[in-house]
């Protein structure tokens, strides 16, 4: 009966959340179709600054200039449905709508003062990192896109390996799966964070006498 309940629960806080998603999507195509919006022209600047930051070749951006804009709406929507503000976050730091998910789900386990939103560590940039009080990495989180493409999907993987090179715990996750499955992968951040800190008691988090660990990137 327990085990009901709780996939009950898990099961309405899911459809809240993908409902959330659907609505903010409708929304911010409603928004660009009318485009009088203030900050549609600063996301076609936007753009426009993405697609010269990233070599096309290797990490190309796979979205169009209206699908870039949409998105960003998207997020812009979702942050507010979401009252991320109250945590000093500003929309603009998410490149997608599942980072603003990502994000609420751990807030629901750790205190957003310590996540890093699009954080570069070495090479890469990281969508999510998750770090304690002595700024160490508790968990890189990288949320793939919703349209797959050969190159970024083989880029993927490298990122994948040279963190994991490097001893990081690191994760990806797809996009699309996210906003259907919210509560699932509030338990996987949960799981991945306990086992990045299982080789030291987690009570060091709240003690100032602890050793920093050592950092590798």
């Amino acid at each position: 009966m327990a085990n009901n309940n709780l996939f009950n629960k898990y099961e309405m806080v899911n459809q809240k959340f993908s409902a959330i998603y659907d609505h903010a999507s409708e929304r911010a195509k409603e928004i660009v179709s009318i485009g009088t919006d203030k900050d549609i022209t600063k996301l076609v600047s936007n753009y426009q600054r993405l697609i010269n930051k990233y070599d096309q070749s290797k990490n190309p951006t796979v979205y169009s200039e209206e699908e870039h804009v949409e998105l960003m709406i998207c997020t812009r929507e979702i942050a507010k449905r979401l009252n991320l503000t109250k945590y000093g976050i500003d929309w603009r730091s998410f490149n997608s709508p599942i980072e603003a998910f990502a994000l609420s789900a751990l807030s629901l386990i750790w205190s957003l003062k310590l996540v890093l939103v699009n954080y570069k560590i070495g090479k890469f940039e990281v969508d999510l990192v998750v770090v304690d009080y002595f700024g160490n990495k508790v968990l890189l989180i990288d949320l793939q896109g919703k349209k797959p493409h050969e190159n970024r999907q083989a880029m993927d993987q490298i990122k994948k390996k040279y963190y994991e090179s490097y001893g990081y715990p690191f994760v990806q996750i797809q996009g699309t799966d996210f906003k259907n499955n919210f509560m699932n992968y509030v338990d996987l951040f949960t799981q991945e964070i306990e086992k990045s800190l299982s080789d030291v008691n987690v009570n060091y988090l709240y003690s100032k006498n602890k050793m920093k660990r050592r950092q590798k990137l």
